[in-house]
């Protein structure tokens, strides 16, 4: 379905050994309901298992979106020396920026996380100008961050 490329295999391998312990101490369907019901926001554990879940799988994508095992790799080692993560002052606008878009769109999807998309149910019963100001600084966020490369839609390859 994706070609024949070894980092393919390698995502599908990664996504085993997540799975496999689950699996092994029949704790696989322990958590199948939403997490947080009645709560306005996660307890620690919940969200220490958030990002955990969110961290593993989007570490698994690299290899997924590589070219080959050697890029996957490669950019693996460059994400985590210690020269991507420092900061010149003049990142920290583009820094505080990126977390406070981050950071609204979390609350977009803890707030939206029992329907079957986020943004389904936000803001249907707002007044309109708060609506359509929840909408514009939606539309403007995305645009502000989006990648000005043209990119092809991965499956056009085949």
């Amino acid at each position: 379905w994706h070609g024949d490329n070894w980092t393919y295999i390698f995502w599908g391998l990664l996504n085993a050994i997540y799975f496999i312990p689950l699996s092994i101490t029949k704790s696989n369907r322990k958590y199948l309901d939403t997490i947080g019901t009645n709560k306005i926001v996660p307890n620690i554990k919940e969200l220490v298992q958030l990002i955990f879940t969110f961290s593993i799988v989007t570490f698994s994508w690299i290899f997924f979106r590589s070219n080959d095992i050697c890029s996957s790799f490669d950019y693996i080692i460059s994400i985590s020396k210690n020269s991507f993560f420092e900061l010149t002052i003049s990142d920290n606008r583009n820094f505080i920026l990126l977390s406070l878009l981050i950071m609204y769109f979390i609350t977009i999807e803890w707030l939206g996380r029992f329907d079957k998309y986020a943004i389904e149910k936000i803001g249907l019963k707002w007044k309109k100008p708060l609506r359509w100001l929840f909408y514009s600084i939606l539309l403007f966020s995305i645009f502000m961050f989006k990648n000005t490369n043209e990119s092809p839609f991965i499956y056009f390859q085949f």
